[in-house]
């Protein structure tokens, strides 16, 4: 976002500089920055999907592949209304409180969307089903997480490049365990 709000100043700059409409340049900065961040969601989108693939092949002890992290493709389209519903039902849940909005969180749709191949929004509703009765041990895993990458994060600014790697292996973990599957360590 913050790269986005940078090229619209960039933008700006360049229409305004030899004394050019300042509604221009309002309009180039709105333009500039949607366009970004339109491109930067759909980038995540794929590689996310990606990542994940190669997240479960890894905890399931089969062989990932870099090629991995850029097979999302088949994905994309789903995994791109989910993450915006998613998203969407976060924000809302995050107004009405914070708790709701922080127990969204916990769903694990994108692992649904490449693991399950469902259709349409069918991987949030899946992803909620998976939930229902597993709400606290998700939480404290992803609370207790959360403290570690804040500590690691305070003690050494190099700290998240290990810190992240892991909690996200662990999300994968729990997402199979949720759905029954084995893991490499069983």
């Amino acid at each position: 976002m913050a790269s986005a709000f940078f090229f619209g100043l960039v933008a700006i700059a360049a229409v305004t500089n030899g004394g050019g409409d300042p509604g221009l340049a309002i309009v180039v900065l709105i333009v500039v920055v949607t366009v970004v961040v339109l491109v930067a969601t759909a980038v995540q989108v794929h590689l996310t999907a990606g990542y994940n693939i190669f997240l479960l092949k890894s905890v399931r002890g089969e062989q990932p592949e870099i090629s991995d992290l850029f097979s999302g493709g088949p994905y994309f389209l789903r995994m791109l209304a989910n993450h915006i519903v998613f998203n969407l039902l976060v924000m809302v849940g995050l107004l009405m409180c914070y708790v709701p909005g922080i127990l969204l969180m916990l769903w694990s749709y994108s692992f649904v969307v490449v693991d399950e191949n469902r259709p349409g929004l069918e991987s949030l509703r899946r992803a909620k089903a998976l939930m229902e009765g597993n709400w606290g041990p998700v939480f404290v895993l992803m609370l207790v997480s959360g403290l570690i990458y804040l500590g690691a994060s305070s003690v050494c600014a190099f700290a998240p490049l290990f810190v992240l790697p892991w909690m996200m292996i662990m999300h994968a973990v729990i997402y199979c365990r949720l759905t029954g599957q084995r893991t490499a360590e069983e």
